[in-house]
Order: structure tokens, then C-alpha cells, then sequence
């Protein structure tokens, strides 16, 4: 029997899924690690002591060795007699600072890369692969504006099939995380339509596109791709996005109301983030799935727990929009403990860290205003709740988000208020919106 999530009072209930920021996703970050040192040496080569090196710190990397790879490529750097020599082991620093989890220093050394390699050849392979990943970075860093105006350009400027795919992926990637599931679909769909084989590309873009249809309604749809996208990744053998589908499953499951099922996905998902360095940003959100779990089980200190070690990851000063994620759910954790005060605090630097990150009238600006209007409604103070439960699902309208599943949980509690105020006609109009809009896409 599928063990639906808790109904609390107010509609939906409090453990709902999260769109965008837990569902943070690095997925073409993979794609240009991997193609670290894919030019090797020539034979030809002026400078063997360069070249040794270079084959050295690359063979150190493939193993896993990013200390020892570090050093070699630190080595030959002053040894490359050309400027391809140079361009090449600025970006295999970068990508390994980037394995090591460093993420400014990448940045630092990838900028110099991608400045050669665009005097070398503007439109060629590595100079795309060295902007996809600088976009990546930036987004990583918050950077959010940055990584979009990047990653469009490397859309437009990719030359052949493979690096408009990788592209297409990591911008829809990052739409994903502002949760702009209509902008990113497309995205998605184009880029499987470039990539036919069963590879990195492909399973990416699969896993995003399970993603954006999941958190706009389309569960089952979504469940498909990403298990599509979870197959390819075991196949190629790529630990990482097996457990970012994983992830992703995870939150699906729990949309669905299947909470045991949750449970197991997201629990296989955790080891393998939590041992690699560059997922730790992914290893985080994963916590927060599991807290979310753990609360519709009414578990409150196990969620408490997840929250608080996702915050040591992401950093608890409340300007990280990722964090912004974990403080709402402690928000809903303190409100369920009758901690009104202190719900009413992380409900509201929630909201600040988003509308920072992506502006206050974004779709996760909008989202955590329903946080803010739950805990108020929690504490009784209906005519804010109602408010912001307002002012929250009008944002999402205005961004035609109104088919997501964040839309459908403010909708909910919007009703609920309603209710509470005795404005019944109010909340079935609320409720009938929601309904057609639901079906709608359902439909879609």
C-alpha cells in the first residue's frame, strides 16, 4: 500500500515538495570534467617534461588522485611551450580544483582558459566546454545572472550537435533551479533530440526533463524519464547522475504521496553524493529531501537533524539561497512545536536569501512566501497569511507557473485561510482555479 503524506491542517499540509533549489542539479558540470585532458599530448611536442607531466596529472585524475593531479598540472604549467599547452592545463587545473570542491579557484584559472581558448578558436570544442563549465561555476557561486548569460551564450555559439546538447542541458538545468519549468522543457527536449546515444548527454537531459515535468504536475511522465535517465547513468557507469536520478526520483515519490518508496531512492542516493567533493552542494539537497520525508512522517527530529547538517554544507548565514530551502522546512519543523517566533524568522530569511537570489517576483520568492504565509497561519495571524498566500500564487500567475506542483500546495492553504475568515465563495473559486489548471496540465 503506497503511505500517503500527512494532511495537516490547512489544506495541502505543511511537508510538501520544494521546487527549483533542492532539486539543484549539476549535471553537465560531469560532462565537462570529463572531458578533461581529451586532447593528449603530441609526440611532436617541444617540451617532454611538459608532456610527461601532463600525462601523469591526467592519470592521477581518472583514478580519483585530485591532490596528485593538481600538483602535476601545477607543475607543467610554467613548462607549456604553446598556447594550447597553456589554454590545456589551465582548464585540467580548473576542472580538478573543481573535483577538490574549489570552487572560486576554478573559476580564477578556468577564466584564463577560456581566454585562450577562444583566441585559439572561439566556436571550437574546448572553448565551449571550458564556458559551459564557468557558467556552471558562477551558478554554484549564486552567481545566478551570470551562469544564464554565460550558458546562452554557449547555446548560441555551439557548433556542432554534442556542444549544443551540453549546453542546452546546462541552461535548462538552471531554470530548473529558479523553477521556470516552461523555459526549461524546451530545452530539455531539444537536446534529446540531438544526443540518440545512450550517454552522458542523453541521461542528462532525461533527468531534467523528468524534473521540470514532475514539479509541473506531470508525475508519472516524470517518474518515466527520470527512470530512463537512471538506467542510461548505471549502464555508462556514472555514479554521480545515478544518484542525482536517484534524488530527483525521490522528490518525485514524494509529490506522488509515495513516501516509503521516497525513502529508499533517496537513501541510495546519499552515500554517493556524500564522498564526492563536487556534489556536496547535491549531497545537501539530498538531506533535505529525506527531512522532508522524515517530517510527513511526522519524524520531527530526524527531520530537524537532515535540515541542520544540510545547513552546515550550504552554510546557515541565510544569504545562500540554497540554504533558503532548509530554513523553510525548519520554519515548518518550529511550527509545528508551537515556536511561532522563531518560524516567523526563518520563514522570513528564507524569503530574503530568495528574492536576493532570483527577485521578489520569481517563482521561488513566490514559494517561500507560502512558507511564511503557512507559519502565520499556523500562529493565527490569518489576515497576513491570507496576504501573503495571495500576493504568493498572483507572482506565480504572472510567471504562468500556475500548473506547478508549488502552485497547487499555496493554493491549497490559500483556501484553507479562506475558510478560517468565513470567505467560502473565495476559497471554491481558489480551489476550482487550482482544479482546471491541474487537470489542464495533466492533459498536456
Amino acid at each position: 500500500m503506497v503511505k500517503r503524506a500527512s494532511k495537516q491542517s490547512g489544506g495541502g499540509g505543511p511537508w510538501r515538495p520544494h521546487p527549483g533549489i533542492v532539486r539543484t542539479v549539476l549535471f553537465i558540470l560531469l560532462l565537462a570534467v570529463a572531458g578533461i585532458a581529451q586532447e593528449s599530448p603530441q609526440p611532436e611536442s617541444s617540451d617532454t617534461t611538459w608532456a610527461a607531466l601532463h600525462t601523469h596529472g591526467y592519470a592521477s585524475f581518472k583514478n580519483g588522485r585530485y591532490a596528485d593531479a593538481l600538483a602535476d598540472f601545477n607543475a607543467s604549467l610554467p613548462l607549456a611551450a604553446s598556447p594550447q599547452e597553456r589554454a590545456m592545463t589551465l582548464s585540467d587545473i580548473g576542472y580538478t580544483l573543481t573535483e577538490l570542491g574549489r570552487t572560486a579557484d576554478a573559476l580564477t584559472q578556468l577564466e584564463q582558459a577560456r581566454a585562450l581558448w577562444m583566441s585559439i578558436d572561439a566556436a571550437g570544442h574546448r572553448a565551449l566546454q571550458v564556458t559551459i563549465t564557468i557558467g556552471l561555476l558562477h551558478r554554484i557561486l549564486g552567481h545566478f545572472r551570470e551562469s544564464e548569460q554565460i550558458l546562452r551564450s554557449a547555446v548560441g555559439s555551439a557548433r556542432d550537435s554534442s556542444d549544443h546538447s551540453a549546453a542546452l542541458v546546462a541552461l535548462g538545468d538552471l531554470l530548473n533551479e529558479q523553477a521556470r519549468f516552461i523555459e526549461s522543457r524546451p530545452m530539455f527536449e531539444e537536446a534529446l533530440r540531438l544526443s540518440p546515444g545512450r550517454d552522458r548527454t542523453r541521461a542528462s537531459a532525461l533527468i531534467g526533463l523528468g524534473d521540470a515535468e514532475s514539479n509541473s504536475g506531470q508525475i508519472q511522465p516524470g517518474i518515466s524519464h527520470l527512470r530512463d535517465g537512471l538506467a542510461i547513468s548505471r549502464e555508462i557507469k556514472v555514479p554521480e547522475l545515478e544518484a542525482l536520478a536517484l534524488r530527483d526520483l525521490g522528490n518525485t515519490y514524494v509529490q506522488a504521496g509515495d513516501l516509503s518508496s521516497a525513502q529508499a531512492v533517496l537513501r541510495r542516493a546519499l552515500p554517493i553524493l556524500e564522498t564526492a567533493p563536487a556534489m556536496r552542494i547535491q549531497y545537501a539537497g539530498t538531506l533535505v529531501s529525506l527531512g522532508v520525508v522524515y517530517g510527513a512522517e511526522n519524524k520531527l527530529g530526524l527531520a530537524e537533524d537532515a535540515f541542520t547538517q544540510a545547513l552546515e554544507v550550504y552554510g546557515n548565514a541565510g544569504t545562500n539561497p540554497r540554504s533558503a530551502v532548509a530554513f523553510e522546512y525548519l520554519a515548518i519543523v518550529r511550527a509545528q512545536q508551537k515556536r511561532f517566533a522563531e518560524a516567523e524568522d526563518l520563514a522570513n530569511r528564507a524569503h530574503s536569501a530568495l528574492k536576493s537570489a532570483f527577485g521578489e517576483t520569481s517563482a521561488p520568492a513566490a514559494d517561500s512566501l507560502g512558507t511564511l504565509a503557512l507559519v502565520e497561519e499556523k500562529a493565527g495571524n490569518l489576515e497576513q497569511s491570507e496576504h501573503d498566500y495571495s500576493r504568493a500564487l498572483a507572482i506565480l500567475r504572472d510567471n504562468g507557473a500556475l500548473e506547478s506542483t508549488s502552485a497547487a500546495n499555496l493554493s491549497s492553504g490559500y483556501a484553507s485561510v479562506l475558510r478560517k475568515l468565513h470567505r467560502r465563495r473565495e476559497a471554491k473559486a481558489v480551489e476550482h482555479e487550482a482544479k482546471s489548471t491541474h487537470l489542464s496540465a495533466r492533459q498536456q
